[in-house]
């Protein structure tokens, strides 16, 4: 009976170490582990009648036990410290895709402050093409008004050199007249002298 009890006993913890082992050691440790508890239940088996070996087995075993269990507690406290690792890496990804998201967001506005200047550099271009459109209207009026000006100044100096013509004519015929004129009141002026 307290074979069987043992037997059991070392069944479960041959079953506990298992269980750790397959999480922290590698197959050739469990193998090895595995090899190590074959043994130990054949040397249960064997001494079945000293039950005071078998103890000191299992309080061998018990300590082996207890090792794993320390070796768990401090996988676990490794895997705490990795998880608060994990989760300061969770917290600076957030803050990097927040400043990736302000980035995309002020690339977005600068996308737009392109668009817009180059709207208005369209509208400014369509104006400047509309006053050169206008100053070509007013530089062909301007110069139909000059053409108009130079055939009314031509026309003046036409017409002047007319009026110098005619100023002279009128000058011989004025000196002629006068001469005219002058001649015989001079003759009776003359006449009429002692």
């Amino acid at each position: 009976m307290a074979q069987a009890i043992e037997t059991e006993r070392l069944a479960k913890i041959e079953g506990v170490i298992e269980g750790s082992y397959k999480h922290l050691a590698t197959r050739e440790d469990v193998q090895a582990v595995r090899t190590d508890l074959a043994g130990v239940k054949t040397d249960v088996r064997t001494v079945k009648t000293e039950l005071a070996d078998v103890k000191t087995d299992v309080q061998s075993v018990k300590t082996e036990l207890a090792d794993v269990k320390t070796d768990v507690q401090s996988v676990k406290t490794e895997l705490a410290s990795v998880k608060t690792d994990v989760q300061a890496v969770k917290t600076e990804l957030a803050d990097v895709k927040t400043d990736v998201q302000t980035v995309k967001t002020e690339l977005a506005s600068v996308k737009t402050d392109i668009q817009t200047v180059k709207t208005e550099l369209a509208d400014v271009k369509t104006d400047v093409q509309a006053v050169r459109t206008e100053l070509a209207g007013v530089k062909a009026e301007l110069q139909e008004k000059i053409d108009g000006v130079k055939t009314d100044v031509q026309a003046v100096k036409t017409e002047l050199a007319g009026v110098k013509s005619d100023m002279r004519w009128l000058k011989w015929l004025a000196g002629a007249g006068v001469a005219g004129i002058l001649i015989p009141l001079l003759r009776d002026l003359f006449g009429a002298l002692p």
